[in-house]
């Protein structure tokens, strides 16, 4: 590789090889953000296709399908099925807003657009974007340690996780959410008709805290809640299976049956993991971007993939686009974990679309409130005296 030639850099004296196919406009003191694109698109070919085109399809799915999860964990009678509905429904709302704001982040960062270059949007922008990303791991530890509570102290749950409770937990981890992202007021700023960071400590130190905080001990802390569940409720299958009183009437197997894991809880088991695996990724290559620093900025855009230290670059920043869009996927593909797992959730989105012919004689959502309770008591009842409704369990 030839070493560049020391030119100083005035507009009078640019050299026509450091032109080329990407142009540098910025008198060479910092090069904009459009510059980066270019040497991206010719260098990193597959994180540009990726970014691109890969990253609207994951938009179009996530509003459709938030659009629908809204519309059918609000119901009202989705509410009394599952204690977990009005998380899900604000996940949901809260993966929509994301989405929205993701939309001109793209075109902003993707495209070179200035759709957040405006004075007073520029940092109120960034406010409402970490809010909505902080929400989901929120979120979803709230409903993860609902349900943790909710095996482990059965009983004594009733109290923690009644409806009337969960609109004030939410209003609480949005206000929650909404105060860890005010300082991004702080940290953008419109400069020189571009938005960009203030480069403070304070602004640096800020978001190294929260980032650590929510996009890592959040996640981990919610993984071990989710172990832990799975361990509980494997322990209590295997309990009530031994205490059948070694009875195998049908009313015993119908009962063992039940003590399987409830199909509500698998589901918030499935978001909760997901969210898990597709958010730690993201937060570790995203602390790592200081490590890997940009090569020399003298080096024509042509030989800057046999610089070393340009090389690192771009491997670094095709595994985080790749680890971007498939992370991006969190906000979107939620609506197929339901459809999977939770079997009222199904019956309400085949109702709404009217897909009847291809589902066979299923029954419907509403004929599961014809039996409020199922008992589980040692006889012929079932296992342990305790009644649970078999409109959790069905779920």
């Amino acid at each position: 590789m030839a070493s560049a030639p020391g030119y100083s850099y005035h507009d009078n004296a640019t050299p026509e090889w450091l032109k080329g196919p990407c142009p540098r406009t910025d008198n060479y003191t910092s090069p904009n953000w459009n510059w980066f694109l270019c040497i991206s698109v010719i260098n990193t070919p597959l994180a540009s296709f990726l970014d691109r085109y890969v990253t609207p399809m994951w938009l179009v799915i996530g509003f459709v399908g938030n659009i629908i999860t809204m519309k059918i964990w609000s119901h009202r009678r989705m509410k009394h099925i599952n204690t977990s509905a009005l998380y899900l429904t604000a996940l949901a709302s809260t993966d929509l807003l994301l989405l929205f704001l993701y939309i001109q982040r793209y075109l902003h960062f993707t495209w070179g657009l200035p759709t957040i270059d405006v004075p007073i949007w520029c940092p109120t922008f960034f406010v409402f974007y970490m809010f909505a990303q902080y929400m989901s791991p929120l979120l979803v530890f709230g409903f993860t340690t609902e349900r943790f509570v909710s095996i482990v102290r059965p009983f004594k749950s009733e109290r923690f996780s009644r409806h009337h409770r969960a609109p004030k937990e939410i209003i609480a981890i949005a206000v929650f959410a909404f105060a860890l992202s005010l300082p991004q007021a702080h940290g953008w700023v419109f400069k020189n008709s571009v938005c960009g960071g203030s480069e403070t400590k304070f602004f640096e130190y800020w978001t190294w805290i929260t980032d650590v905080l929510l996009f890592c001990v959040v996640p981990i802390a919610t993984f071990f809640l989710n172990i832990f569940v799975l361990r509980v409720a494997a322990k209590a299958t295997k309990l009530r299976r031994e205490s059948t009183c070694h009875q195998e009437n049908d009313s015993v197997r119908s009962s063992s049956r039940r003590s399987k894991i409830a199909p509500s809880t698998v589901t918030l088991l499935c978001i909760s993991f997901y969210r898990i695996f597709t958010t730690l990724p993201v937060a570790i290559l995203f602390a790592l971007q200081f490590s890997v620093p940009e090569g020399s900025y003298d080096i024509p855009v042509y030989e800057m993939h046999v610089d070393p230290q340009w090389r690192d670059y771009f491997s670094w920043y095709t595994a985080k686009t790749i680890i971007d869009t498939i992370g991006l996927s969190q906000y979107s593909c939620n609506i197929f974990i339901y459809l999977m797992t939770a079997r009222h959730f199904r019956h309400e989105f085949i109702n709404t679309f009217r897909i009847t012919a291809c589902c066979g004689p299923e029954k419907k959502p509403g004929s599961f409130h014809r039996h409020t309770f199922l008992t589980n008591g040692c006889g012929p009842g079932g296992y342990g005296g305790a009644s649970t409704r078999i409109t959790e369990s069905d779920m």
